[in-house]
This record gives structure tokens, C-alpha cells and sequence, in this order.
């Protein structure tokens, strides 16, 4: 008779949990039901206390999206040491909870731990979703204070730090730090970039992306995609349509032109410097054509009085399913009053009466279709009635330019995506 072989044995429990602790410090986390036992061994063992191995349950936790369970692994070790700190702050922000990254930074801080490298981009990070200025200052005061802004990754620091001062509105102090870093990633131009823009900086912003086109000609780090939609954004408020399309080939040329976010922001810049043509290339391109989209280019081309092309987009978009809204058919009322046509007017009346939330509402837009319009001053008459009617005192009077002025509250306002204002 043969000899049998015998059968391989499963490794023990307690050898696997030491693999785990001579894992590297973020290891890929083992299946659920693994992990649990490994932490169960832990406990039963005596080593959850340790601050390595609960630093290796907490991430394994935090990647497999259990983010309580990785709270329950820290609260098991008496004395948390920074490593340990930083694995739980990196398990708030991976699940988005950046209120709960603030709070376990307090503790951190009251506790005498030493904040690194890692540390800080967390807590700025999470201080810029907040718009937690004062915790973020903070953050940089002790990056200057411990060396942080120097050596190994001082690039990661730094640019936390602008893109959590560009987030919370201090763009001057995002650009002061910018400017006096030795070397900038991608991150740190494009946090500057979009704080100018965000915060009515344009032409700086401009300034700024075109400063970094020129330093990745020679060697520097290139724009992406987020990049190029902050670029493209501050074209459309500058109505700058060259830079546009200059941006435009160079985003094909460094392989970003197609991305969707950039398709997308290609095709708001067109729209917005009224350059339908293009618009319409972009928008064909859009994969997802959501009421956003539809509404920028409807009120594109109302802008240029091209109203049948509007009223015809107008159907498509509810031919593909997209319901309008008030924002979409002011933009197309306003166009028809601007062209008098009283009865394409009277028909999206009719079709937008049975889409609006209220009586007064679709009362109000027609009144600025109708005030729009120099040759249909009496249908703005009898709209101007009817509203009196249904809310009798708020409104005062109708100015020949198509405004009403409103007393005692704001009331429902009718601005078109432009900024000019039917009922207000």
C-alpha cells in the first residue's frame, strides 16, 4: 500500500496574526472574516493595546469601509502614538467624515502627539471641506513650527495648505504660500488656479495656468483635468473665447481634451463666450446630457436671439427624457419676449403651467416674458394684473425696462443665466 501523503495544514491562527503584524505598515486587508478573527486573536492575546498593530487594524478597517470598526481597533490602545493618530484621521477622511478628522485632531493635539508630515495634508484637507479657516491656520502655524514645510514632503504640506486657504476664501494668503514654494505639484497650481477663479480672481488665475503651461514646457509638472476646468471656467466669465480655444488644443495635446469633466467645461466656456458653434461640437461630445447642460445651451442661443433653435432644443431635451424646470423655460420666455412672439409664448405658458409649482410662479414668469417684450406691453399688463391678484401689496410697479421693484420681501426671482433680470 502507498504511503498517503499527508494533508497540508491550515496555517494556526496565531501565525497568521503575527504575518499580519510583520505586514508592511499598510497592507491590502485580509477578507472580512479573517480580519475579525485576527482582531478577536488580538484581544484574546493581549496585543490590541499596541499601537502598531491597532494602526494596522485601523487601516485594514478603513479600507475595507468599516469606519466604526476602525474607531473601535484605535479606542482599544491606551496610548495612541502619531502613527496610530494618522491611520484613524486618514479612516475619517476616506469615509468623508471630516467633522469627526477635526475632533480626533483636538484629541490628537491635547494628547502631546507630534503631528508629521502625514498629519497635516489630512487635517488642512479636512479643514477645506469644512471651511474650517481657523483650524487650518493652525495646521500651518505648526508645519512652520515643526519643520514640516522643509525637506521630505514639505511639497504635500504646502499644498494642502493653498488648497485649504484658496477653499475657504483666502486666496491671498493661498497665493502668498504658493509663491514662496520652491517646487509646486499639480496639486498646488491647480489649488491657486481654482482659488483665483472661485473666488473672482479670473484674469490671476489665467495668469497662473499660463505660468504653468510654460514650466511643463520646460520640465514642470502639466495641468489636468481639474486644472483645465478651472482655466476654462475663468474664459467663460472673462468672455476671453481666444484663450478658450488656445486651451482648448492644448488640452488635446496633452491628452486631457476628451476627458468628460473637460468636455464639459468646453462646452460651458462656448456657451458663455456665445460661441454656439463650437458649443454644439462639445455638446454632441457630452456622454451624460444632463438639465444643466440642456439649459446652458437653450439659453445660449436665446441670448443671440436665435429663438427657433432654442424652442427646437427645447423639444429635443424632452424628447430624450429631461424634464424642465422654471430655470430652463424663463431662459426660453425671456427669449420669446425678446423676439414678440406672443404665441409661442402662449404655448410654453401652456406647457410650463402644468410643470410649475405654483400659480404666482408661472404668473411671475410670464409678467418678465411678456415686460421683455416692447410690442406686447398690454399681455404684460393683464400678467401684471393677475399677479396683483394672487398676491395683492408686494408688487409696486413695472419699470419700462421689464423690472419690477418688489416691496417689503425678496420674492421669486427671474434672472436668466447671464445676469440680467426679468422680475426682480
Amino acid at each position: 500500500m502507498p504511503p498517503t501523503r499527508p494533508l497540508p495544514q491550515a496555517p494556526s491562527p496565531l501565525a497568521a496574526l503575527h504575518r499580519f503584524l510583520a505586514s508592511p505598515s499598510a497592507p491590502p486587508p485580509p477578507p472580512l472574516p479573517s480580519l475579525l478573527s485576527l482582531h478577536a486573536l488580538a484581544v484574546t492575546s493581549g496585543l490590541s493595546p499596541r499601537p502598531d498593530f491597532a494602526a494596522k487594524l485601523v487601516s485594514a478597517y478603513s479600507s475595507a469601509g468599516l469606519p466604526a470598526l476602525a474607531a473601535l481597533a484605535f479606542a482599544a490602545s491606551p496610548s495612541p502614538d502619531t502613527f496610530l493618530w494618522n491611520a484613524l484621521l486618514r479612516s475619517h477622511h476616506r469615509a468623508s467624515d471630516f467633522a469627526s478628522a477635526l475632533s480626533a485632531h483636538r484629541r490628537m493635539r491635547a494628547s502631546g502627539a507630534r503631528p508629521s508630515r502625514f498629519t497635516a495634508p489630512l487635517v488642512a484637507s479636512a479643514a477645506a471641506e469644512l471651511g474650517a479657516l481657523p483650524v487650518g491656520a493652525a495646521v500651518h502655524g505648526y508645519s512652520v513650527r515643526f519643520g514640516l514645510l522643509e525637506g521630505d514632503g514639505s511639497v504635500a504640506v504646502a499644498s494642502s495648505l493653498v488648497y485649504m486657504y484658496a477653499r475657504c476664501g483666502g486666496v491671498r494668503d493661498a497665493v502668498r504660500l504658493f509663491d514662496e514654494m520652491p517646487d509646486r505639484d499639480v496639486v498646488a497650481w491647480t489649488a491657486v488656479i481654482s482659488g483665483c477663479v472661485c473666488n473672482g480672481e479670473c484674469e490671476e488665475g489665467l495668469s497662473y495656468l499660463v505660468r504653468m503651461v510654460r514650466s511643463a514646457g520646460d520640465g514642470g509638472v502639466r495641468p489636468n483635468s481639474r486644472t483645465m476646468e478651472s482655466g476654462l471656467e475663468a474664459c467663460g466669465v472673462l468672455g476671453e473665447l481666444s484663450v478658450g480655444r488656445c486651451l482648448h488644443g492644448y488640452g488635446v495635446k496633452v491628452g486631457v481634451g476628451h476627458c468628460p469633466l473637460v468636455v464639459s467645461s468646453l462646452f460651458s466656456m462656448y456657451t458663455k463666450c456665445d460661441s454656439t458653434e463650437d458649443a454644439w461640437i462639445m455638446f454632441s461630445a457630452l456622454l451624460e446630457k444632463d438639465l444643466v447642460s440642456w439649459t446652458s445651451f437653450i439659453g445660449a442661443y436665446c441670448r443671440r436671439g436665435q429663438v427657433e433653435k432654442a424652442v427646437e432644443l427645447f423639444l429635443e431635451m424632452e424628447e430624450s427624457g429631461v424634464q424642465p424646470d422654471e430655470v430652463v423655460i424663463s431662459c426660453l420666455l425671456a427669449g420669446l419676449g425678446n423676439n414678440a412672439n406672443h404665441l409661442d409664448i402662449i404655448n410654453v405658458q401652456n406647457k410650463f403651467q402644468l410643470k410649475c409649482s405654483s400659480d404666482r410662479k408661472r404668473r411671475e414668469l410670464m409678467l418678465a416674458a411678456y415686460a421683455t417684450s416692447n410690442t406686447q406691453s398690454q399681455s404684460a399688463l393683464e400678467h401684471q394684473d393677475m399677479l396683483i391678484t394672487i398676491s395683492s401689496g408686494h408688487v409696486e410697479f413695472i419699470f419700462p425696462t421689464g423690472t419690477s421693484h418688489v416691496e417689503g420681501r425678496a420674492t421669486y426671482l427671474v434672472p436668466d443665466l447671464w445676469g440680467r433680470v426679468g422680475l426682480s
